[in-house]
């Protein structure tokens, strides 16, 4: 065999090589996720609830979310309904979805009465971002309250862009 068909097997392999570093290193650092941070003006739709009057209900609101880091605790700000004001802590679940319990302090039933608890489940996944950073999301509420005549619930989805 000739020096310089060895040296073009030698250079395959090589190449062949970087090839699939590059292709492992690609998904590792994607799997890091972007920063969910900002303001964002939100859309929502109420899509679950004990009065079925207000399924199909918009909502519009502004969620804010803090990080520092890596960003993979996220302090979320939720604004509700009659400009109240909820806080949660979001955990990076993977990728762009993060995930937290949102418990809020003195619910209320329906009825005006004081209800045992009301914890939301939250999700939350980065849907476009820019230079690394969340620019569109869309997202899932889950409220279930106790302690009320009857237990109730309230489901909502949402989009939202950065202001």
């Amino acid at each position: 065999m000739d020096i310089s068909r060895l040296w073009t097997r030698f250079a395959v392999v090589v190449l062949g090589a970087l090839v699939a570093m590059c292709a492992l290193a690609i998904p590792a650092q994607a799997a890091k996720g972007n920063a969910l941070d900002g303001t964002f003006a939100i859309k929502g739709t109420i899509t679950g609830d004990d009065d079925p009057s207000t399924v199909g209900s918009k909502i519009d609101r502004t969620y804010e979310f803090s990080c520092k880091g890596k960003c993979n605790k996220v302090d979320f700000l939720r604004e509700g309904a009659n400009n109240s004001h909820s806080d949660s802590v979001l955990k990076r679940a993977s990728g762009d979805t993060f995930k937290g319990t949102e418990v809020q302090d003195n619910p209320i039933c329906l009825d005006g009465s004081k209800a045992t608890s009301r914890v939301a489940k939250i999700t939350v996944e980065i849907t476009k971002a820019k230079n690394g950073v969340a620019a569109k999301i869309k997202g899932e509420l889950h409220f279930k309250t106790t302690g009320c005549a009857d237990d109730t619930f309230q489901d909502t989805v949402f989009t939202g862009k950065a202001k």
